[in-house]
């Protein structure tokens, strides 16, 4: 048999409390199709066995998951969909569009973000932005091709040394995402990060000193990622390059993370420009 998801699209996004009607077409040349069943990565969520082939996932919670659909022949043969990715995003923001945020990885405490003249105000848990998966709170937006982000970080809250704030490209809203930033630490200065394959190490440039109120920019251009600071917005200086391969479609934006699990770290940011 033959099975594929047709709806939702992949890099769909809702809000929560969402309700979310997947559907999918099968097929099978040599017979008929008795069921399809439909999985949140390994969760069955429930089954159809009648064509047009569709479950009500309905109250989901904000997070970022991955869609499948089985389908099962009259010869009790299976075939599994490709993946669809969709994200849910938390209710009650007061972001403006296209901007939604979410919490990444295994944060200790849930995040939130809002913004009020200009200035958005970030407040992220998580271990780590490093090593081969992340936590921390992300605002963001899709980004198609070549594009930038520019931000001050206005204020930087102390929860740790190594608390890490600043704008990002990821390739997915996933844990282990390929990604890129410029980043600002609460007290050992500025590094151009980068994870260079999914579920890979992040590396990092060499720290310059720095301290919120500071300046970041992160530019991409084809594969070549760069990270950017400056003191006043006006001059910048070139702090870290590479070339790193990520699909058309990316997402940009802005990202806490307390380097303690057990805290919130709340920051701000403004004169945000870009993509």
């Amino acid at each position: 048999p033959t099975v594929s998801i047709t709806g939702p699209s992949n890099g769909a996004a809702f809000t929560a409390p969402a309700d979310i009607t997947i559907t999918a077409d099968a097929s099978d040349t040599d017979g008929s199709i008795s069921q399809v069943d439909f999985y949140q990565g390994t969760t069955l969520l429930g089954s159809d066995n009648s064509f047009p082939y569709s479950f009500a996932w309905n109250s989901v919670a904000a997070g970022s998951y991955t869609l499948t659909a089985k389908a099962t022949d009259d010869k009790g043969i299976p075939t599994s969909s490709s993946p669809v990715n969709v994200t849910v995003n938390a209710g009650g923001g007061s972001l403006p569009p296209p901007w939604a945020d979410l919490d990444l990885g295994a944060v200790g405490a849930a995040g939130s973000a809002s913004s009020a003249g200009g200035t958005f105000t970030v407040s992220g848990s998580g271990a780590d932005i490093w090593n081969t998966a992340d936590a921390f709170h992300y605002v963001y937006q899709p980004l198609t091709g070549d594009g930038q982000i520019v931000a001050r970080v206005a204020s930087l809250q102390n929860t740790d040394a190594w608390a890490k704030v600043g704008v990002m490209i990821r390739e997915t809203l996933t844990a282990n995402s390929r990604h890129a930033m410029m980043t600002l630490t609460s007290a050992n200065g500025l590094a151009f990060m980068r994870r260079l394959s999914t579920a890979g190490t992040t590396t990092r440039s060499a720290l310059t000193a720095g301290a919120a109120p500071y300046w970041v920019k992160l530019v991409r251009t084809g594969n070549t990622f760069s990270g950017y600071r400056s003191s006043d917005g006006i001059n910048w200086v070139l702090v870290g390059s590479d070339t790193l391969p990520m699909t058309a479609t990316v997402y940009i934006g802005l990202a806490v993370t307390a380097h303690n699990n057990t805290l919130l770290n709340t920051s701000t940011f403004d004169n945000i420009s870009g993509p």
